[in-house]
């Protein structure tokens, strides 16, 4: 359902965007004070209404609106006057501006997701935790159990009532984790756009002077709605569609991986990951950090569209990413899904050190196209 037409400064200033495949609806607002700003963020962090018209805040036609690349605002229709109540790039990715300016906030919880074992946090207040110690079952290459996921979470100062903001370092390893929840159903989650590298180019010198409240209770455990369910994709189903019409496979690594000269990045002191070098048979090359700037931030989303447009047709039913242990793909899945609004985007997590070493699983290589 459109919403109305509107008229007035704020039209100018905000644009509609019908609530499809790519998109998120957005409308005009009224003014809010401070106390109730603070009140309607906790609405946006938890984005039940992001696409309803009728938003918790509690006025028929008060809806939560996007009104730039990154802000988020309130609205109501038949009022053109409109205040951002948040700096968002979207309700699950926050800008380092916005989250220094929310240091001081008692309910925020930052965690610092780490490639390896951290020796401390950089964020002020931040929790830092090594990525598998939260998102995996301790024996077996599985994501953690929803009722895992919440006592990890609670140990970590989260709980019913925080702002839970994840920062990776690298960036990718926070993304990987917003994955994770997503798929386990949790949705009051964002990531930090350019994680801890973002932060250090930002410069910022916080002394983490709040009193943070302690979580008393753990978050409920969510029940995954089928969307959710599909955000994730296993190998048998990729191999039943290799060769379909309308099925993009697109492959995050690095051109070296692609190509099949390498099996881990060109850093890496060890060549590892598979038994084989190569790519999934019929894969499109999106190099991770074609999607970010300098500072591992995401683009803008003319530019992040127009990256996609080069490899993602109109009649593109799925696109399945991966990539070789799949922390780069989700990165990958919050550019398409959470920026540029697809709905069709699912994350093959077993990805290549899965993949180049099933026996009998067909693979290419060759240059990069």
């Amino acid at each position: 359902m459109h919403s109305p037409p509107v008229s007035g400064r704020s039209t100018n200033m905000c644009r509609y965007i019908s609530p499809g495949r790519r998109s998120r609806r957005i409308v005009l607002m009224q003014r809010l004070s401070p106390p109730e700003q603070r009140k309607l963020s906790d609405l946006v962090w938890a984005a039940p209404a992001i696409n309803s018209r009728y938003s918790k805040y509690g006025h028929p036609g008060a809806s939560v609106i996007q009104c730039s690349h990154s802000r988020i605002c309130v609205s109501h229709i038949g009022c053109n006057k409109r205040i951002c109540v948040m700096s968002l790039i979207t309700r699950g990715v926050v800008s380092v501006d916005e989250l220094a300016a929310d240091l001081s906030n008692p309910r925020l919880v930052v965690i610092e997701v780490h490639a390896t074992r951290p020796e401390a946090s950089l964020i002020p207040g931040a929790r830092a935790v090594f990525w598998k110690d939260l998102a995996w079952h301790p024996l077996e290459r599985e994501l953690a159990t929803g009722d895992v996921l919440s006592q990890r979470l609670f140990e970590l100062g989260a709980g019913v009532g925080s702002r839970i903001v994840l920062a990776g370092d690298p960036t990718q390893f926070a993304a990987y984790l917003l994955w994770v929840l997503r798929v386990r159903g949790y949705q009051e989650v964002a990531y930090l756009d350019g994680g801890l590298e973002a932060w250090r180019a930002a410069g910022i010198a916080a002394a983490d002077t709040a009193v943070r409240d302690t979580a008393v209770e753990a978050l409920p455990v969510p029940v995954p709605t089928p969307e959710q369910e599909l955000l994730r994709i296993g190998r048998d189903e990729v191999r039943d569609l290799l060769g379909r019409d309308g099925v993009v496979l697109l492959d995050y690594r690095t051109p070296e991986e692609y190509s099949g000269a390498r099996v881990s990045g060109p850093n890496a002191p060890i060549d590892h990951g598979a038994e084989r070098h190569g790519r999934i048979p019929g894969a499109k090359h999106l190099f991770f950090r074609d999607l970010l700037d300098e500072h591992g931030r995401l683009r803008s989303r003319s530019e992040l569209q127009q990256i996609v447009d080069d490899k993602v047709n109109g009649s593109t039913s799925l696109i399945v990413n991966y990539c070789r242990l799949s922390h780069r793909s989700t990165l990958g899945w919050i550019a398409l899904s959470e920026v540029l609004g697809f709905d069709n985007v699912r994350v093959y997590d077993g990805s290549w050190t899965e993949w180049g070493s099933i026996v009998g699983f067909p693979i290419e290589k060759s240059t990069v196209k």
